[in-house]
């Protein structure tokens, strides 16, 4: 087969000799003979996929030569015949399954066929097609996400972003085999191989097959994960500088697990898949991300009462997390969601019984429509949670100190196109925090949330212990034994999970305020637009409501007895029947218990007494007569009772102080005189919630400022700032203590806490200076640099103010300098420069260069000993591969830190 197909299919950057090709687009082909064909009658082509004893239409497809195209279909034409030989153009249709194909043709002359293979090639996805599902219009965006062979990860925290070089390798030698043993490799395909193959076609498969297979807790993947201190028995996930170490180390080993990996790794070895296969990916990072695992929408942190992070919870928010898009359509759902959908590796929760998640798309994410595929309640949680913050009394009780609704998804960042530059999407994920339109949204995912059930489980695989040497081709799959599920951490355990089969439903109440019994998800109709509601199931479910104040009517078994007289309210059945609404004001009489009060027009917020209001009371039918348009139902409280919710929401109340009856044509139902107490005592000691202006505000307020640059090596020093809002002296006792954190915000180990006591003038500023020394830091600060400052002040009548910092302590530079030009195939010599930035010596270091196309293996070299602020140099030699731009990566790691730096270079051709 003629090499000018490489070009024309963008496929000549692979370091391969066989012939790679993009599906939907025709390429050339010559077959020669000993002598000129004549009198032949027939020539049928056959190109076949997948397992090689098992035939399906979309695997195994018969052509014959002719004379015009078939559309959609494969398809061969005659070009010419010169001489001995036949030119042909052959055409692959655009949704054709990408994979490796055996290719043969079989010529029949004079009634006697003969049979001949012309050999294998590799088809792939096609974002140059425009019939192709991953069809992206924009040239430099092609080049950027998928010819692009290194990027730029964003790490740190939302106050501290650094960037990160990697080497995705996507087209280095062995990569694309790798690829293609990787789909080979999955649970679907030890399940049913011609039904895997013949699925291969749509990027939504791959993508979630890809998605599984890049963590190891199913199956036999590529990356083992972990998230302790702990890497003696295997790679420090800090010290990987690209993904192609990665993948042939996973080959190499007989497809063993890689150790070890975290998210910014298996999204990056994610990446290099998914552009090798065609697929337009790009790397994102979400700073402040939420791990929700109830489905409620809300992250639980709690703190015990020396400012101490506790980790009793499965609920976490680490300071970034990083996962891919991938842009392709979403024919499934409609192509309203097509465009940028997330697929996220790293084993955090089970998606249909396999650690996976997505494709997720970001429209969806954006308009809250989370009842639709895939694992959008996740996805959704991670950027728009609230974080609700707790403390911890010596008893047990529990006091809710902050409740902040824009603290999550924050500088939600990927790499600009054709830059190194660092662009913010969070728009593309979220309408502006504190908007109407964010509110809403969030109100309308909560909603949805509630009737919410996950896709059904896929069976679990039991493998059986076999052996097997390393394949190549569509040969039987190894079939390792189970491995051991290892996910991300949560909080407590960092290792594993709990099984959470119904993540996103609302766990059972008490009979007192029990839930109704959910519709199962297959019978939720899909919600289209953007404040869309869905059509619920018959029995216990409001019906569509006409015009701008009518009544429903109500499902057949729940039906109301007539009205009769302008103002006559019915006589309400015992339970789970809600009365229609007559008249622009009037109000149903309710029953004792369980009945929602009415919600009034879009933005409107009850009068309600400023504290002791009595909180609706949850019933077993959780619908609400609604007037206006548009209305948003109350969002669920955890662990409380529902309160009133809108722009202005009062703190849920508690305590006998029902409101007082009412009288005339406003009239409210009378209440019972005692509210159910929750079974753990919470209170609020104040609660701060943006855009909440009726919220009870705390007398003192702190920061903490940073004195000295933030470097590795130094002291820290910082002061905590209180100011008194009030006009009475305020005495304030304040606990302060210090951690040493993993980006996931697990403590690694308390450093420093004290305790102060001070008491601030009216109107005034207390300062409180701080320092933590070097050394009480430097034997547990983890590869992150990451510390946590806390301080819980304690003030008078039981509140409390809690302050916290997230701190990321600088490496020094690394400094790169190219003491030649780069030429294509022409030695050149880079220069490296750093610094020892501790005070004390540092032994058995090393230094790793890597590059896609200036070096085909990554290079070491040994530092055996490192004097105190020593400063050293290397010069690397290279000999550039190939042209254009391409990058250079240096780590320079050792005990005590990891120090990395990158340099573009324009490689020229001779």
């Amino acid at each position: 087969m003629e090499e000018s197909n490489k070009k024309a299919h963008h496929t000549d950057m692979y370091n391969s000799p066989d012939l790679i090709l993009r599906r939907g687009q025709s390429f050339r082909l010559t077959m020669e003979f000993s002598k000129p064909l004549k009198d032949w009658q027939s020539i049928v082509f056959t190109v076949q996929t997948g397992p090689p004893n098992a035939h399906s239409h979309n695997t195994y497809v018969e052509f014959a030569l002719s004379n015009s195209w078939s559309s959609g279909m494969w398809s061969a034409v005659l070009e010419s015949m010169p001489g001995n030989a036949l030119r042909i153009i052959m055409s692959s249709p655009a949704n054709a399954v990408i994979g490796r194909y055996n290719l043969s043709v079989s010529i029949t002359v004079m009634e006697d066929t003969t049979t001949f293979s012309l050999g294998k090639f590799t088809l792939l996805f096609n974002p140059w097609c425009l019939d192709d599902e991953v069809y992206m219009a924009n040239e430099d965006e092609r080049k950027e996400y998928v010819l692009n062979d290194h990027g730029i990860l964003f790490m740190g925290n939302e106050k501290h972003i650094s960037p990160l070089g990697w080497n995705f390798g996507q087209f280095e030698n062995n990569i694309l085999n790798i690829c293609m043993d990787l789909l080979d490799r999955s649970l679907n395909y030890y399940n049913d191989p011609l039904a895997d193959c013949s699925q291969r076609n749509s990027p939504i498969y791959v993508g979630r097959v890809v998605s599984a297979m890049i963590n190891s807790n199913d199956d036999y993947g590529v990356l083992e994960g972990k998230w302790e201190q702990d890497f003696s028995d295997g790679v420090d996930p800090n010290s990987w500088n690209g993904s192609v170490e990665i993948l042939w180390s996973w080959q190499r080993d007989g497809y063993k697990p890689v150790k070890y990996g975290q998210c910014w790794v298996f999204a990056a070895t994610m990446c290099t898949v998914l552009r090798c296969l065609g697929i337009p990916t790009r790397v994102i990072t979400n700073f402040n991300s939420a791990h929700n695992t109830d489905g409620n929408m809300n992250v639980d942190m709690h703190y015990d009462t020396e400012g101490k992070f506790l980790e009793i919870h499965d609920d976490s928010i680490w300071n970034f997390h990083v996962w891919d898009e991938c842009w392709f359509m979403r024919r499934d759902i409609g192509n309203f969601y097509s465009g940028w959908q997330v697929l996220d590796s790293t084993p955090q929760e089970q998606s249909q019984g396999v650690y996976r998640c997505g494709p997720t798309s970001v429209t969806a994410v954006r308009e809250g429509d989370v009842n639709i595929d895939y694992d959008a309640p996740f996805v959704y949680a991670e950027v728009n949670a609230d974080r609700d913050t707790w403390v911890v009394n010596e008893d047990g009780s529990k006091e809710k100190v902050f409740s902040d609704s824009k603290y999550v998804g924050k500088f939600i960042s990927t790499k600009a196109v054709g830059t190194d530059e660092r662009v913010d999407i969070t728009h593309t994920y979220k309408y502006p925090e504190g908007s109407p339109q964010e509110r809403a949204v969030y109100e309308k995912a909560s909603r949805i949330m509630l009737f919410y059930r996950p896709p059904p489980e896929r069976p679990n695989v039991s493998y059986n212990t076999s052996t097997s040497e390393n394949r190549t081709g569509n040969e039987q799959p190894m079939q390792p034994t189970r491995p051991e599920i290892n996910p991300a951490p949560s909080s407590h355990n960092v290792n594993t999970l709990p099984s959470i089969p119904e993540r996103n439903v609302l766990p059972p109440m008490n009979e007192r305020n029990r839930t109704p019994s959910l519709p199962e998800r297959d019978s939720l109709p899909r919600v289209a637009g953007r404040h869309a509601t869905p059509s619920l199931p018959e029995r216990s479910v409001l019906p569509p409501v006409s015009g701008r104040h009518a009544t429903p009517s109500m499902p057949e078994r729940n039906v109301l007895p007539p009205v009769s007289g302008r103002h006559a309210t019915p006589s309400l059945p015992e339970r789970n029947v809600l009365p229609p609404v007559s008249g622009r004001h009037a109000t149903p009489s309710l029953p004792e218990r369980n009945v929602l009060p009415p919600v009034a027009r879009r933005h409107a917020t009850p009068s309600l007494p400023e504290r002791n209001a009595l909180p609706p009371v949850a019933g077993r039918n959780p619908f609400h007569p609604m007037s206006g348009r548009n209305v948003v139902p109350p969002k669920p409280e955890r662990s409380l009772l529902p309160s009133m919710s809108g722009r202005h929401v009062l703190p849920p109340a508690t305590g006998r102080n029902p409101l007082p009856p009412m009288s005339g044509r406003n009239a409210r139902p009378s209440m019972p005189e005692r509210i159910p107490q929750p079974p753990v005592p919470e209170r609020n000691a104040f609660r701060v919630t943006p855009n909440e202006s009726d919220s009870e505000l705390p007398d003192v307020t702190g920061k903490f400022k940073i004195l000295s640059p933030l470097v590795l090596g130094e002291d820290i020093n910082l002061l905590l700032v209180l100011r008194n809002l009030t006009p009475f002296h305020r005495p304030v006792k304040i606990n302060l203590s210090a951690s040493c954190t993993l980006y996931t915000g697990r403590r690694v180990a308390d450093i420093f806490s004290d305790q102060k006591s001070v008491i601030i003038s009216p109107s005034q500023d207390a300062h409180i200076s701080i320092q933590i020394p070097y050394s009480q830091y430097q034997k547990c600060l983890n590869n992150g640099n990451m510390i946590q400052v806390v301080a819980l002040c304690e003030l008078p009548f039981g509140h409390k103010v809690l302050v916290t910092k997230d701190l990321v302590l600088d490496n020094p530079p690394l400094q790169i300098k190219a003491l030649s030009k780069a030429v294509l195939h022409e030695t050149m010599t880079l220069e490296i420069r750093f610094k020892n930035p501790l005070s004390v010596p540092v032994k058995d270091c090393s230094l790793l260069v890597e590059g896609s196309g200036l070096v085909d293996r990554q290079l070491t070299a040994v530092v055996p000993f490192l004097k105190p602020k020593e400063k050293i140099r290397f010069r690397v030699e290279v000999t550039p591969y190939k042209a254009g731009e391409k990058q250079f990566i240096v780590n320079f790691k050792c005990k005590h830190f990891s120090i990395k730096g990158y340099k573009l270079l324009k490689v020229a051709s001779k």
